[in-house]
């Protein structure tokens, strides 16, 4: 009677831990592995390629940023004196995701099947000592047809239109920005990220991403040249497999409470 208890145990923990072992899943159109592990990368990376600017306007989130809009970086870096006020400046851009974890466009295997994630920015306003403020900054992710497809460097106001037009896949509230080396012109800034919505939404936990990109500015020119970075956070499995980790808990509680009572 021992043996099959301790089975009966053993079966349920098993249960348990089997769930908890994740397997690649996909919400939105989009395919990652949540226990991905590879190097000095863990859970979920995305990297991707952008275009970015400064304007005058304050678009707000899920409004395609201006392209019209964009001034000369000549005449941003001029204007900054070295003071806390603001420039009235703000940065914005938009861009395309090329990896999730370790599937790419490069090694041929699509993260996203008949589909492209895009994303884009803005709201992002800089002061004259070359900080921001993030009071109505913002970014997001979209799951978007290939129908056009998307293909950076932005290079009018329709690829903006269209890096924001698919289903919405993250809602990002961006809480810091900082440049970690060089200016304006050229830099590489460092943020934080707060996930508020989008249907991938419930998987991150906790709901802040780490975001690192860097872009420069041609001289005279008002829109950058090889935007790139990536969006670095940590992922939960589907809740269903949640559900099945905590049934098989409760059923190895059960177990070794008719146990005890035995």
């Amino acid at each position: 009677m021992k043996l099959l208890k301790k089975a009966m145990i053993g079966s349920a923990l098993a249960l348990a831990f089997s769930a908890a072992q994740a397997t690649p899943i996909t919400v939105g159109g989009v395919t990652w592995d949540p226990d991905y592990v590879k190097g000095s990368e863990k859970d979920f990376i995305a990297q991707y390629d952008f275009t970015q600017w400064f304007g005058t306007k304050v678009e707000t989130a899920g409004t395609a940023p201006d392209f019209t809009d964009a001034v000369s970086i000549g005449t941003v870096f001029s204007s900054l004196n070295g003071s806390s006020s603001a420039t009235g400046f703000y940065l914005k851009g938009a861009g395309q995701v090329y990896r999730v974890n370790a599937n790419s466009y490069a090694n041929g295997k699509n993260f996203c099947t008949n589909c492209e994630v895009t994303y884009a920015f803005g709201g992002i306003g800089l002061n004259n000592n070359q900080t921001f403020d993030v009071t109505n900054a913002w970014a997001r992710l979209y799951v978007n047809s290939l129908t056009p497809d998307f293909n950076p460097p932005v290079d009018s106001q329709a690829a903006v239109n269209d890096a924001v037009s698919g289903s919405l896949w993250l809602d990002l509230k961006i809480n810091s920005v900082a440049f970690k080396s060089g200016d304006v012109t050229d830099g590489v800034v460092s943020a934080v990220l707060e996930v508020i919505g989008g249907s991938a939404a419930g998987n991150f936990m906790p709901n802040t991403l780490a975001y690192t990109a860097n872009a420069f500015f041609e001289p005279d020119t008002a829109y950058s040249a090889g935007g790139n970075g990536s969006l670095k956070g940590n992922t939960i499995p589907e809740p269903g497999s949640l559900a099945l980790l905590g049934l098989g808990l409760l059923g190895a509680s059960a177990v070794r409470r008719r146990s005890n009572k035995a």
